[in-house]
């Protein structure tokens, strides 16, 4: 029974999503002791990460998790995610649907919160190769291309969409454009849910209320755009329609922004003329652990803040709300992304050639004292051994700088195979083949000296 609303482009009536969360709890396993003793030889114990939250978020809102460290912020995105490492128990639904891996992966997009991103090529370049991982199989170059275009006009990264995005040491777009283009890629597939973490960090003023202005839009065209932000000006907190409070895995507030102040002003914590309502409360929420006194004291309050968020009549509404509302997609890994960026780190591919190259000379030098009698048996027998090993020791000092020297590559793979685009396999695989034509050049400098 979703919501049924207006469509915002002024069409005719359509039921826009809702994800609903009852009585949820997150637990995980965790290993009490030293590390060396090993995991057979220490104690397990459970910890809970979340307890009883119960949350209903809308298409066309955008709402805000905040806490200290620790609350629980992330952990609540993993769970709608479906992320998690540990046992989840409660309930989360998505319209009428209860949400599963295959269900998150086709409705949610998740932006992580570092931007991982290829250096050596143009935003443009990154998008489309993600459109081609991540858009069904029957879409066609022109479709991938219009895809792609509405990306970079949403984000508002057209004046860069030709630039490269650097990295530590030739630098690129900005931070902030950085940002947007991690968000573009999870924009391609058009997700009915947006789950983003931290994605201010780093940023500047100006920046981070930019970006929040642009998740707002998308919002408003009937996404539920969910976020986690670490201490948001009082401008941005403006832009959020509902406001989540996290302290010690359990929430002190859930509900309209508009109502945060009214509702701590009625427990006794009115906001301070001229504060930032959102640092105020958020550290009304968190634990002093300076000294005992201090924690105990703060303990005792986050401790009595829960207990009447519990009791309070905006808990009760959420849980009246919480009504539980009622293709799969080709994905191939694009080996060309893969090739184009490696093929601008010159210095890797020339260098593999030139590991052969080098090699030649040390050939040379063997050719020149070989002679047609028995003292030479030994020296043949080296070089012969010297030339069909030559190519996998090579391999070998190749890959790993490039394993060590490219931490770009590994960092795409894990944001790409969490999302489940491809699996491990299909990332070797597409290496390897990478590898193939310049193994093959470089085998044939060796061959074209020693075989004569």
């Amino acid at each position: 029974m979703g919501d049924t609303t207006v469509n915002m482009t002024g069409g005719e009536s359509e039921d826009l999503p809702t994800l609903n969360l009852l009585h949820v709890h997150y637990d995980v396993k965790e290993y009490i002791g030293p590390w060396y003793k090993g995991a057979c030889l220490r104690h397990k114990s459970n910890k809970k990460i979340l307890r009883d939250i119960t949350a209903q978020f809308k298409a066309g809102e955008i709402t805000a998790l905040l806490g200290n460290s620790g609350s629980g912020k992330t952990s609540l995105l993993d769970v709608l995610s479906c992320r998690t490492n540990g046992g989840v128990s409660g309930k989360v639904y998505y319209n009428n649907q209860e949400i599963s891996k295959k269900l998150i992966r086709q409705k949610a997009a998740y932006v992580m919160q570092a931007d991982r991103l290829l250096s050596k090529l143009t935003v443009r370049e990154i998008l489309t190769y993600a459109a081609y991982l991540r858009l069904p199989g029957n879409n066609s170059k022109k479709d991938i291309k219009i895809k792609v275009q509405k990306v970079i006009n949403d984000m508002g990264l057209n004046t860069v969409s030709d630039s490269r995005v650097g990295g530590l040491i030739i630098r690129g777009i900005s931070g902030g454009e950085r940002r947007r283009v991690t968000i573009a890629i999870q924009l391609l597939q058009d997700p009915k849910i947006l789950l983003l973490d931290e994605p201010t960090t780093g940023l500047d003023c100006h920046t981070a209320r930019h970006l929040i202005s642009k998740l707002v839009e998308i919002a408003k065209r009937g996404k539920i755009v969910i976020l986690t932000i670490h201490q948001p000006r009082s401008d941005i907190f403006r832009l959020f329609d509902n406001v989540g409070i996290l302290s010690l895995g359990e929430m002190i507030y859930f509900g309209m922004s508009k109502d945060l102040v009214p509702y701590f002003t009625t427990l006794g914590y009115p906001c301070p003329q001229y504060a930032n309502p959102l640092d105020h409360y958020v550290d009304l929420a968190s634990i002093d652990r300076r000294g005992y006194e201090e924690q105990h004291n703060t303990m005792f309050r986050v401790h009595k803040l829960i207990d009447e968020y519990l009791d309070s009549p905006i808990l009760q509404d959420i849980n009246d709300k919480v009504m539980f509302e009622t293709l799969k997609p080709r994905y191939s890994f694009s080996y060309r992304r893969l090739f184009v960026n490696l093929y601008r780190e010159r210095q890797n591919w020339v260098f593999r050639i030139l590991v052969a190259a080098a090699y030649v000379a040390v050939m040379v030098a063997f050719l020149l004292r070989l002679q047609d009698n028995q003292t030479s048996i030994q020296d043949r027998i080296g070089l012969y051994w010297q030339s069909v090993s030559v190519a996998s020791f090579g391999s070998i000092i190749i890959a790993v700088p490039t394993f060590s020297n490219l931490p770009s590559i590994r960092d795409v793979f894990y944001r790409e195979y969490r999302d489940g685009l491809y699996s491990i396999v299909t990332f070797i695989a597409a290496y390897i083949v990478h590898l193939i034509p310049v193994q093959i050049m470089s085998t044939l400098v060796l061959s074209a000296v020693g075989y004569w």
